[in-house]
Parts: C-alpha cells; sequence; structure tokens
C-alpha cells in the first residue's frame, strides 16, 4: 500500500503529471514539478490515452530546464519555477509572456516536445 503513495508522489509530486480534475483520460492535463531539497533532476512519463506524456527537469544554479512532450489532441498547462524577473527561453527562442503564479511561470501548450528554460 505504502509504495503506491510513493509512486504516486513520483508521478504527480516530483514529475508533476497530473490530470486536470474536470477532464477525464488525460485530455488537458498539467505538468507542475516540485523540486525539492537536494533533488537537482527528474524524468517520468505516463502512457495516456493520447499517448506519452513526458516531464524531464534539470535544476542547476541559476537555471531550470524542463522538456516535456504533449501528447496530439491534448493540452497541458505547464508549470515553471521563475519569478517575474526570470528570463524565460521556450525551444531555444524567449517565450510568451507567462503568467506568474506563488514563484511559477504558467503557459498553456498544445501538442509537441517543449524545452522550457528559466535563468535568473
Amino acid at each position: 500500500f505504502m509504495l503506491g503513495h510513493i509512486m504516486e508522489w513520483f508521478y504527480s509530486g516530483l514529475a508533476g503529471i497530473k490530470q486536470v480534475a474536470s477532464e477525464v483520460a488525460f485530455k488537458e492535463f498539467e505538468i507542475n514539478p516540485q523540486p525539492i531539497g537536494d533533488v537537482t533532476f527528474a524524468r517520468a512519463s505516463y502512457l495516456s490515452p493520447y499517448g506519452k506524456i513526458v516531464s524531464d527537469w534539470k535544476k542547476e544554479p541559476h537555471q531550470f530546464t524542463l522538456s516535456v512532450e504533449i501528447p496530439t489532441n491534448t493540452t497541458a498547462k505547464v508549470y515553471i519555477p521563475a519569478q517575474a524577473n526570470s528570463k524565460i527561453l521556450v525551444n531555444g527562442q524567449l517565450g510568451k509572456t507567462a503568467t506568474i503564479e506563488k514563484d511559477k511561470a504558467v503557459l498553456k501548450v498544445g501538442s509537441g516536445k517543449y524545452t522550457f528554460v528559466v535563468s535568473e
């Protein structure tokens, strides 16, 4: 029983892959990684009915990198640790304006592969 809770925490907490409560089958979901303590990286994937969802992050001094895969015909709200003055690159280019909520940048993205780099 206890191991089930730990696995859930790895997926939904550390990697941050969570289904939106009002949706079914991960049609719409969140990627909200929770880097904690001395943990410097995490990678997880989940095979949803729409395809594979991937969350892969790495924490370095003054930089946070998050790579995600969003399956076809789905959308995701991606949360990235950031401050109002942080520089955010999306696939190597300056990202569109993100909303900042509780020390996280929030971007809504559609199907595809994305790499977000946040630097101070």
